[in-house]
């Protein structure tokens, strides 16, 4: 799958581990950069899969960065450390994920290690291309496996080339 953003931004919705949305806990932005890496590079000896990334690892090209800031001189302070990365080539359905905001007068925020679900416009079904508007940010202990209260939504995001067991 690949990810673009929308024309006028992302909106990021922070929600607590069940993915219901915290009380002023939704930021948005105009300038967006969205990295994503193989998930050879993310999982490794010394970082391997957890259990529930065992049961579904996802796609082969995880998102991994996601910043989202008021101006492009934010943004540039946001992404500054990261050096050149891998285009958007990636699921809706992220784990690992560092969520970058810098929007109003708060400074930066990173929320690191993120469950991410990226909802918007289907551009092209058969390529998988999805123009992203909205951004859940799964709370810091999330676990997503079938007895999540969105993990149907989970399983729309991207198609999975296995069944997911059951726990």
């Amino acid at each position: 799958m690949g990810l673009t953003r929308h024309p006028d931004g992302i909106t990021v919705m922070f929600c607590d581990d069940n993915g219901d949305l915290r009380p002023a806990e939704t930021v948005g932005g105009a300038f967006v950069e969205l990295r994503g890496a193989h998930r050879s590079a993310v999982v490794t000896d010394s970082n391997p899969l957890t259990s529930a990334e065992l049961l579904e690892p996802g796609s082969d090209d995880w998102l991994t960065v996601v910043a989202v800031a008021d101006s492009q001189e934010r943004l540039d302070g946001l992404i500054a450390d990261l050096g050149p990365g891998s285009g958007p080539n990636t699921s809706a359905f992220s784990r690992r994920v560092e969520v970058r905001t810098h929007v109003g007068a708060g400074g930066p925020r990173i929320a690191p290690g993120r469950i991410t679900l990226a909802e918007g416009k289907v551009l092209d079904d058969a390529a998988k291309k999805l123009e992203v508007s909205v951004l859940k940010v799964m709370g810091a202990g999330a676990v997503v496996d079938n007895r999540h209260p969105l993990f149907d939504d989970f399983m729309k995001a991207k198609p999975f080339k296995t069944p997911v067991p059951l726990i």
